[in-house]
């Protein structure tokens, strides 16, 4: 029983430490499938290539009903259209895909005028304001829980002596 108890007690510490982190890859994860699929929805059809599903023999699914491999080539799927029994696949291979977002980097790069160094600074610097509005943002509730709170309480700040004075 003690086993059980310190097992148990070691995995919530365990899920409080780290599951965060599992729970931002899944939602990272979910997040880059919703704007691929978003990004590929917007491609106009006479860019992508029609295969009929199955007609040829090293037809291959890699992830059902989104990616599959054909001849060696590996196609994301845009969109399936069934007629008269026959799946039409609207794909895009990943060649292509690969040219189109390093074409959509650069649009994104000319378009916000930002050179290789600022955007990698950029991410931080947003984090920083972030955190400074999520401060701002739940100031209001504490204010509300706590009616003793003041804000000059988080606005002060006294200077330490380094080193502390000897008694």
């Amino acid at each position: 029983m003690r086993k059980v108890i310190s097992i148990l007690f070691i995995a919530v510490l365990f899920a409080s430490h780290l599951g965060y982190y599992f729970v931002y890859i899944f939602q990272q994860h979910q997040i880059k499938e919703a704007v691929k699929k978003q990004l590929l929805s917007s491609i106009p059809a006479s860019s992508l290539e029609l295969i009929v599903a199955g007609q040829n023999p090293s037809f291959r699914w890699e992830e059902a009903g989104k990616e599959f491999s054909q001849n060696g080539q590996l196609y994301d799927v845009v969109r399936s259209v069934i007629k008269n029994g026959v799946t039409i696949l609207y794909c895009l291979s990943d060649t292509k895909e690969k040219d189109l977002l390093l074409h959509l980097g650069k649009a994104v790069k000319a378009a916000t005028g930002k050179a290789g160094k600022q955007s990698i600074q950029t991410p931080v610097i947003d984090l920083m304001v972030q955190d400074i509005s999520c401060i701002v943002a739940v100031h209001p509730f504490i204010s509300q829980q706590y009616p003793a709170f003041d804000a000059a309480v988080m606005a002060f700040s006294k200077k330490v002596n380094a080193p502390p004075p000897r008694a």
